[in-house]
């Protein structure tokens, strides 16, 4: 057929239409002019494709072979289960985007109707992963998410590259659930223990909250304002502010309470400066105050300043073995003997100077009066001290014997 115009329409009944177009960049077949281009009619009249103007697929429509070694397009009819294309590879490993006709969802599925991934129409949520018995998805974005079985955001747990993992179980697992942060220096852990227990970290207990790493050396720390206000080391716990405050409202109860549960010489706390050796009465160790004013304070020399005429030694019966009236005769030279001596602190000879006992002459005239354990000390010696308090009572004893006698005296005289 030559090159022109034809009027009509031509009818090629016996063999197909073929076109050829030249091995370059130009079209095999050029349609031009005004009007759709339609190929193909169903019994009712209406195209199977048409470019341009109107067209409905009213039988799947497909763009390639379905053969198992080929690639092929498929686009259901409005009479299918779901309106979509399928891209298929192999004959076996498609995917499907379509548009569910029973509430207008967009959805990508795989392999016999897996989902993928959901957009609902209603609320343009992001469902992603394959459903849970209430249809909600593993990970959703918008609207309420369930999880019904396990759920994985990243890599394993030994990746080596880091990065971030998400492990989530469905509610009613006793597994444990946590998010992973890894990187080449560090593993940490937030998340709750399952009911085992040492599942996230060796001794957490099952159900606990737990936070920390599993690396030697890294610290956990924690900033506000750019500063760095609290530190956690692998040996202790450091507070970096100028002040810490813990406040309370506690009625009838302690706003702070510290416990040691060890069997074996527990201590409570140590108060200690860690940068210097203040030793003097402008620096405190503790300071106890209310709204009037200051009730006790342990200074860094070691003194303690407080309402003297308020302080109470416990002495109830019940608490003790009771032994006989003390002889004040025992007493009597021994006390004599005592020397009361003027002295200062080595630490602190530039203060003024103080008076009192010597532990070593005390230890000669009255050992049990002094303590070789109260004061720990890195030196071969230990540092003794004087229990001053059973040397009050001696003096009330020897005192006692003093009256006696003075009142002898004066029945003579008189």
């Amino acid at each position: 057929m030559g090159s022109g115009t034809f009027p009509g329409t031509y009818t090629f009944a016996a063999n197909p239409l073929t076109v050829n177009g030249a091995a370059t960049l130009n079209a095999g077949l050029t349609v031009s002019g005004v009007g759709p281009v339609i190929i193909g009619t169903d019994p009712g009249g209406t195209q199977i494709l048409r470019v341009g103007g109107s067209a409905t697929v009213v039988t799947d429509l497909t763009v390639g072979t379905s053969t198992s070694a080929s690639h092929y397009v498929l686009l259901n009819a409005p009479t299918a289960n779901t309106t979509g294309v399928v891209f298929q590879t192999g004959g076996t490993n498609s995917w499907v985007l379509a548009r569910a006709p029973t509430n207008n969802n967009l959805e990508l599925t795989t392999g016999p109707g897996t989902l993928v991934l959901r957009v609902l129409a209603g609320t343009n949520a992001l469902v992603i992963g394959s459903t849970d018995p209430g249809g909600t998805g593993l990970l959703r974005v918008g609207g309420a998410m369930n999880v019904a079985a396990s759920m994985t955001v990243g890599g394993a747990i030994e990746n080596p590259n880091g990065g971030l993992l998400i492990r989530t179980n469905a509610p009613a697992s006793n597994a444990a659930q946590y998010m992973q942060f890894v990187n080449s220096m560090n593993v940490m852990y937030f998340g709750i223990e399952g009911t085992a227990g040492s599942s996230l970290l060796g001794g957490a207990t099952p159900g606990a909250i737990v936070l920390g790493n599993a690396s030697p050396g890294r610290n956990i720390e924690l900033f506000t304002n750019n500063v760095r206000r609290v530190t956690i080391t692998d040996l202790q716990f450091t507070i970096s502010t100028t002040t810490t405050r813990i406040n309370a409202n506690a009625a009838g109860d302690y706003a702070f309470a510290i416990g040691n549960v060890a069997t074996t010489t527990p201590h409570i706390a140590q108060l200690a400066f860690t940068g210097n050796s203040p030793n003097s009465n402008t620096s405190n160790f503790l300071a106890c105050v209310d709204t009037v004013g200051s009730r006790l304070i342990i200074y860094a020399n070691g003194g303690i300043a407080n309402f003297q005429a308020n302080n109470v030694n416990l002495s109830d019966a019940a608490l003790k073995d009771v032994g006989a009236v003390v002889d004040p005769a025992a007493w009597w030279d021994r006390l004599a003997a005592l020397e009361v001596r003027e002295f200062k602190y080595l630490d602190n000879m530039g203060a003024a100077p103080n008076i009192g006992l010597v532990a070593q002459q005390v230890q000669a005239v009255a050992p049990e009066l002094v303590s070789a354990s109260a004061f720990p000390s890195d030196e071969d010696s230990p540092l003794l001290g004087v229990y001053t308090s059973d040397l009050y009572h001696a003096h009330i004893a020897v005192t006692q014997e003093l009256q006696r006698r003075i009142l002898a005296l004066e029945a003579k005289v008189s």
